[in-house]
């Protein structure tokens, strides 16, 4: 039964790949890609691509991917392989058994919701190879250093093994020139584990060190180039512009983040509510099983009700801030 399962979830891998290897070579070169296609990109590369940005990493593929359609083919179809395979490991440490560990069912789960993303997601990342590299290629970066470290969350670890030790090394640094925001989001992450490990293990890991500084390294690499201190001094007059100001933050999470996080999810947000409530009903406090319960039913009702019937006109804007504010709320009761 083991062999014939793994020889199910092998054709799962190989058909997933295959789905990927078509939309990689069949998405067509556009927006800013055509751009990246020039011999002006290759000379801002010599450059160091100063004043343009520091995502060294992503501005290298883009240029590979826009000279070959091989190159693109295998940069999208591998790193969605290696995205589920990391997020399949991680799950499969930690909640199955020895003889479930050959069961597809969570294969398929992480691939539905994978594609279960909005088409307007779709073209932002799957259908536009040059936001694919900045936005898709770091996330198994980053995964490599999460499976290793996760079951810090469960267990105290004696040692890590030099390898991982001194891996973390070269994965910090190069996760942090893709994107900007996964550049402070992975320092963010390598803080909070030592905190945390600090404080409930009262040790903290050498593996934890090097990926800290390291991860802090990339980030004054990209945050060094000139482009970042020209669009702080702009303040939000141009478009590539840093604006710190609480009312633009606040106004920009609401309109933009939460809409196309939740809003324009919705099929996922109800997957995810359901799993939480099943999770909340375990918990044996009955007033705050309630609580928990209306808040993300509540959550989920609003958000399916206004992305079906509210599409414009002024209770479209009451919409994204109603729904922006109302997703604060069940986050007060995790």
């Amino acid at each position: 039964m083991k062999i014939k399962d793994n020889r199910v979830r092998y054709f799962i891998y190989a058909a997933f790949f295959m789905l990927f290897v078509y939309l990689g070579y069949k998405v067509p070169y556009c927006l800013d890609e055509w751009k990246w296609g020039l011999p002006q990109r290759v000379e801002l590369m010599k450059r160091g691509f100063s004043g343009y940005n520091g995502r060294y990493l992503g501005n290298i593929l883009a240029l590979l991917i826009t000279r070959s359609e091989v190159a693109k083919t295998l940069v999208i179809s591998v790193c969605m392989v290696l995205i589920v395979w990391l997020m399949e490991m991680s799950v499969r440490r930690k909640t199955f058994s020895e003889k479930d560990k050959s069961d597809p069912i969570l294969l398929l789960s992480l691939i539905l919701l994978l594609l279960a993303v909005p088409a307007s997601l779709y073209g932002q990342s799957y259908g536009w190879p040059a936001a694919f590299v900045n936005y898709e290629v770091p996330v198994p970066l980053f995964l490599v250093y999460f499976i290793w470290t996760d079951e810090l969350y469960r267990n105290k670890v004696e040692k890590y093994s030099w390898f991982q030790t001194l891996a973390v090394i070269p994965l910090g640094i190069c996760v942090q020139l893709f994107s900007e925001n996964i550049t402070i989001i992975v320092v963010a992450y390598a803080v909070w584990m030592m905190i945390y490990t600090g404080v409930r293990y009262r040790k903290i890991y050498l593996i934890e060190v090097n990926y800290l500084w390291s991860a802090i390294l990339g980030a004054v690499v990209m945050f060094s180039n000139s482009a970042y201190s020209s669009a702080a001094v702009h303040n939000g007059k141009t478009y590539k512009s840093i604006d710190m100001s609480a009312g633009v933050l606040l106004q920009r999470f609401v309109v933009r983040i939460w809409t196309n996080l939740v809003l324009n999810n919705w099929v996922l947000t109800v997957i995810l509510a359901v799993l939480l409530t099943a999770l909340i009903l375990k918990k044996k406090n009955k007033v705050l099983q309630q609580q928990r319960c209306w808040s993300f039913s509540g959550a989920t009702v609003c958000t399916v009700f206004f992305t079906e019937f509210v599409q414009s006109g002024h209770l479209m804007e009451i919409r994204r801030w109603t729904e922006g504010l109302w997703h604060f709320f069940p986050c007060c009761f995790l």
